[in-house]
């Protein structure tokens, strides 16, 4: 028990320093200290006081995105992912997961991206509606991409400063875009008539 003891106390004063840099207080969950290890040697994870073990912070939180996209309604129209060659399927949604708004219009003809738009999405010229009343064994690859929206992919996206769960997300989008979204980066940009790559 003394050795398992100095060792702690080892490790305590071993992390005092890198406590101190950051600023912010070391805390040391005890439901982390494993005194049972086969060497008897107790293992101690420490994070800092706002961080989980997993290392999730409130800054690591998804960013909230906003879009153009090209004739379609991204509140209306059914998106899936496709693979990197443009002709695969790599994913699309069940129709259950079709609950709620899938994205919400902004100013300047952006949207604010609620299910986690990228470069290889392409909407399908079916309506959530219409999706949602087909069998569920109609639902192929082949079928999905015979109903791709002619140009309907995503044509600029943009990173915003605060997690896309903020509860006004659409007036602080709106706001950054009225200022001309300096400090938020362009993810991605693609012209109009480029096909996908």
């Amino acid at each position: 028990m003394k050795s398992l003891t100095l060792k702690l106390a080892a490790v305590a004063l071993a992390l005092l320093p890198a406590a101190c840099r950051s600023g912010r207080p070391a805390a040391v969950s005890p439901s982390v200290i494993d005194s049972d290890s086969a060497d008897g040697v107790a293992v101690v994870s420490v994070a800092p006081a706002n961080q989980g073990l997993n290392g999730t912070t409130p800054d690591a939180l998804p960013k909230a995105q906003i879009f153009r996209v090209n004739r379609v309604n991204p509140a209306e129209n059914v998106p899936i992912t496709l693979g990197p060659d443009g002709k695969s399927v790599l994913s699309f949604p069940a129709p259950s997961d079709l609950t709620g708004p899938m994205a919400l219009p902004l100013d300047d003809s952006y949207w604010l991206d609620l299910r986690g738009i990228s470069p290889d999405t392409r909407y399908l010229t079916l309506t959530v509606s219409e999706y949602c009343a087909l069998p569920a064994d109609s639902l192929t690859p082949a079928f999905l991409l015979a109903h791709l929206a002619d140009a309907g992919w995503p044509t600029q996206i943009v990173r915003l400063p605060f997690a896309a769960s903020e509860p006004d997300a659409v007036s602080r989008a709106n706001t950054l875009i009225s200022e001309g979204l300096h400090d938020c980066p362009i993810t991605y940009a693609r012209p109009f008539g480029r096909p996908m790559r």
